[in-house]
């Protein structure tokens, strides 16, 4: 499956945004280290575990809402090689951060917070599932089913990861070199 994502390379096309992850990818950008939290322990009402644990996975989770907008702009570009790429790069990315998610510390203040982030991730799932349909089964409807899922993510999703988000950086809470913001498909 990975082999498919060699294809998706932000030198291919103008279409693609420079992603920026601290996981390994198939893409040629060169990793950088993961953010850190910027708030010291000892100020902080969460776990510097927790904090560390979640900047870790938002970095990816920006990435993914990345690839979710690259594949739109490819398939507008007529480049359906690189979107398919881009679209499998989304599904193992997702995958990936609902084990990290997961993984997290406990702590009692995240529970919106991961509960906004999960639901985000489950449409950004559904959205690889849908664009992967269109593009390797020929399902045309499929595409129609991307587009409102995009809709879904940029009129629900991400505005919900923000409210959920909100609180805590009220509260100081910040990850190093990186905003606490999504941008929509």
């Amino acid at each position: 499956m990975l082999g498919a994502c060699d294809t998706a390379s932000p030198a291919r096309t103008p279409n693609v945004t420079a992603r920026p992850s601290g996981r390994p990818t198939s893409s040629p950008i060169s990793a950088t280290p993961l953010p850190t939290a910027s708030v010291p322990p000892s100020a902080a009402p969460w776990p510097a575990e927790w904090q560390d644990g979640f900047c870790g996975a938002f970095a990816d989770v920006v990435v993914a809402q990345q690839v979710a907008r690259d594949i739109g702009r490819s398939l507008a570009a007529d480049d359906k090689d690189n979107a398919t790429g881009l679209a499998h790069e989304l599904q193992t990315t997702v995958n990936d951060l609902g084990t990290t998610i997961a993984a997290l510390p406990a702590w009692t203040g995240a529970t919106d917070v991961v509960t906004a982030v999960t639901a985000m991730l489950e449409q950004d799932a559904s959205l690889a599932t849908q664009y992967l349909r269109y593009l390797e089964d020929r399902r045309d409807a499929a595409l129609d089913r991307a587009h409102e899922i995009e809709g879904t993510l940029r009129e629900d999703a991400i505005p919900a990861v923000a409210i959920a988000v909100a609180p805590l950086a009220t509260q100081g809470f910040a990850c190093t070199d990186m905003d606490l913001e999504l941008e929509s498909p």
